[in-house]
């Protein structure tokens, strides 16, 4: 819990007020899924191992990521490799920052943002090919960039 207290807690602020807002006036405190649901992608970064080049593996933080990893998450991504979570840390990471700079109306021009898909649905694929595979069909994304690449912008 000491990893993500601060994250956990405001999570729990932003269930409260989502449920005020959606008139929920019978004072019934948020449930588990209210709370999860206000989690930012930040905390799903957080819990996993720092597998960073400057990290410390044998820092606190990242010895209980790690554990959590080898205990928990690794069990979400059963379709990912056995390398102790780096795939997932460097993925996440990227699309992190994808999403910071997104977020944050910085430009994407020198993004490799066909980069950052195939990052996504490897991803997918780490926790369910056949939802990769869906979710690939599904995506108008690559038609738009060879698009864009057309009129040479």
């Amino acid at each position: 819990m000491g990893l993500v207290k601060d994250k956990a807690d405001r999570a729990f602020r932003h269930a409260e007020n989502a449920k005020k807002a959606a008139a929920n006036l019978d004072g019934a405190p948020p449930t588990h899924d209210d709370v999860l649901a206000q989690t930012m992608f930040g905390l799903w970064k957080d819990l996993l191992p720092n597998h960073a080049q400057n990290s410390a593996p044998e820092a606190p933080a990242n010895v209980g990521r790690q554990f959590l990893w080898d205990q928990a998450l690794k069990h979400a991504f059963p379709e990912g490799p056995e390398d102790g979570g780096k795939a997932v840390y460097s993925i996440v990471t990227r699309l992190h920052e994808l999403r910071n700079r997104v977020s944050h109306m910085e430009p994407l021009l020198r993004a490799n943002l066909s980069q950052r898909m195939q990052d996504a649905h490897r991803l997918l694929g780490f926790i369910e090919p056949a939802v990769r595979e869906w979710v690939s069909g599904q995506n108008s994304v690559p038609a738009l960039m060879r698009e864009r690449t057309a009129r040479g912008l």
